[in-house]
């Protein structure tokens, strides 16, 4: 008989050691890594298609509203339509910084524009009795005979048509925070009256070189605009939209009279504005126009690149913080300062791009300069050019 002591144990189990729980918690340490690395890029797509998403809608909004008044612009004798830009002195040196565009035009409004303005032109009595009194045919005079002499224009508010033009601004201004940063879109609408009237939306000093508007019947459509521009011509002109002051070419100024309103001085880009006589005693009103407005996200603000080291002027290639963060699409447009760029190709935190676009010049930047860019949204407008086609 073997001894107790002499019989083979079975094999006791064994705990790991500290090499393979250091190896265990490597291998779960690189698995949560990749997991977290995975949804972190999931979240940052999800969120960039996000923000693509509420810009493009935000964009389409604005031109569609544009577009609304192009499409009513009044061709006859009476009408005007004058885009220009504006230089801006936005550190007092006596010097333009940036240029802005501003369109006025005078159109055909609805039967509902223009009883709007007119509540709005009324006081508040006269509102409260239109309001209780309704807008039928009579109204007016009930309301006239209720508290007076009525002003003329007021007597046409229950009219099935509008019977008068109205005078309609977009502008675009810089929001004055000291930076170089976005700017603000701003729409005024007023009834047609004596153009040389101060309060009149074509007067020569509308808008003052600093930015300061006295009129009360701006609008704010919306902020965060890092460009706006109209590119306009008649039906000969080209449909690949080159702009020049060359026959077909489109134009990034007009001036529907003839009368070289749009200043040379105050931007460079007044230059393609036309300056043929008036056709016919009519004003010349562009055929077609392309409309381009690219708004900053709040993620490309707040997430904005920098550069990494200085920027000479003649310096195409450079490297950022985040590159990860720049435009995607090859031709988008960046902004350092007041100098606008067009990139060609992105390899990680290196760029390339070409220097001096929009009508800017190539300038020094120093390291750590925000990089700026927007979501684009563009759409193409036909306008009426005659009453026939406006009908």
């Amino acid at each position: 008989m073997t001894p107790l002591w002499n019989r083979t144990r079975p094999q006791q189990e064994r705990g790991m050691t500290l090499v393979e729980l250091m190896l265990a918690v490597l291998l779960a340490s690189f698995v949560m890594f990749a997991i977290v690395r995975f949804v972190d890029v999931s979240l940052g797509l999800w969120s960039r298609a996000e923000d693509t998403r509420r810009e493009s809608g935000r964009g389409q909004a604005v031109l569609q509203r544009l577009r609304q008044d192009l499409v009513t612009v009044h061709p006859g004798q009476v009408g005007d339509f004058l885009l220009e830009w504006q230089g801006f002195d936005l550190d007092g040196d006596r010097a333009n910084d940036r240029a802005f565009p501003r369109l006025r035009m005078v159109r055909r409004p609805s039967a509902l524009d223009w009883r709007r303005l007119s509540l709005r032109d009324m006081t508040p009595e006269q509102r409260a009795a239109f309001v209780e009194l309704g807008f039928g045919e009579g109204s007016a005079l009930a309301v006239g005979s209720k508290l007076g002499e009525l002003d003329p224009s007021l007597q046409d508010l229950g009219m099935a048509t509008a019977p008068g033009l109205v005078e309609s601004v977009w502008v675009l201004l810089p929001d004055g925070d000291g930076e170089v940063g976005a700017a603000t879109l701003w729409r005024g609408e007023r009834k047609r009256k004596v153009t040389g009237e101060r309060a009149s939306f074509f007067h020569a000093n509308f808008v003052e070189s600093n930015g300061s508007i006295e009129s009360e019947l701006l609008e704010r459509i919306t902020g965060g605009v890092l460009w706006w521009s109209m590119e306009v011509g008649t039906d000969s002109s080209a449909d690949d939209w080159n702009v020049g002051t060359a026959p077909g070419q489109v134009r990034v100024a007009w001036d529907a009279l003839g009368q070289g309103r749009p200043d040379v001085q105050s931007a460079a880009a007044n230059e393609t504005a036309v300056d043929l006589p008036l056709i016919e005693g009519r004003p010349l009103i562009p055929g077609k126009a392309r409309l381009v407005i690219e708004l900053e996200t709040d993620r490309s603000r707040t997430r904005a690149p920098f550069l990494v080291q200085a920027l000479d002027r003649e310096v195409n290639s450079f490297e950022v913080s985040r590159g990860e963060n720049m435009p995607r699409k090859v031709g988008s447009f960046i902004r350092i300062g007041k100098e606008w760029m067009r990139l060609v190709s992105r390899d990680g935190d290196r760029v390339v791009v070409e220097r001096g676009q929009r009508g800017t010049l190539p300038s020094l930047h120093d390291s750590e300069s925000k990089i700026r860019y927007g979501h684009p949204t563009e759409t193409r407008v036909t306008i009426p050019t005659s009453r026939q086609e406006w009908r």
